[in-house]
């Protein structure tokens, strides 16, 4: 099972991404311009609800529990343009491993 993150542990990682993506494009020849990134995020929120009951009459016992559970999803649409501190676009490449033919 996966963990869940937040919202802004998502964006934050996908920061990173684009920036090492960027890194690693810095001495190529052949870049990519990133004009915009589409991010869609299904967030799911959970409720659970319980209650005890319980009694006894001279001998008989009685006991019980009920439970109610709630989920709702929603989906989170993005669409962002990145661009750097400077202004600048942002431009990401990266190498293509050639083949050894032997």
């Amino acid at each position: 099972m996966t963990q869940p993150i937040t919202l802004a542990q998502a964006l934050v990682s996908l920061r990173k991404d684009i920036e090492l993506a960027r890194e690693k494009a810095e001495n190529e020849n052949l870049q990519f311009k990133v004009e915009e990134i589409d991010v869609e995020f299904k967030v799911t929120s959970t409720g659970e609800y319980a209650g005890e009951f319980g009694g006894s009459a001279w001998v008989l016992s009685v006991k019980g529990q009920a439970k109610l559970s709630d989920q709702t999803s929603h989906t989170v649409r993005l669409k962002l343009k990145p661009e750097l501190q400077s202004g600048d676009d942002v431009k990401v490449g990266g190498t293509v491993p050639s083949e050894n033919k032997s």
